[in-house]
C-alpha cells in the first residue's frame, strides 16, 4: 500500500491503468476529495494538465496505491 497522504494541491502522475494516461494525458493536480460511505468509495478529483481534458479525473480509494508524485 502506498503511504503517502494526499492533499489538495498535490502534483501527480495518474495510475497507468487509466485511458488518458495511455493516450499521453499523465500528470495533474488534486483537486477535491470526497467522502463515500464506510470509506469505501472516497475518492480525488484530479485537474489534468492536458489543455485539451475539460473534466476532472476520478480516483477511487482502489486507485490511490498507483498515483505517482512528482517534485
Amino acid at each position: 500500500m502506498n503511504s503517502i497522504k494526499l492533499r489538495k494541491g498535490m502534483r501527480i502522475e495518474i495510475p497507468v491503468h487509466f485511458n488518458a494516461w495511455m493516450m499521453g494525458v499523465r500528470f495533474g493536480t488534486l483537486t477535491q476529495y470526497r467522502n463515500g460511505k464506510n470509506g469505501s468509495s472516497d475518492f480525488w478529483f484530479v485537474k489534468m494538465d492536458h489543455p485539451d481534458v475539460k473534466r476532472r479525473v476520478k480516483l477511487s480509494r482502489l486507485d490511490w496505491e498507483y498515483i505517482k508524485l512528482i517534485d
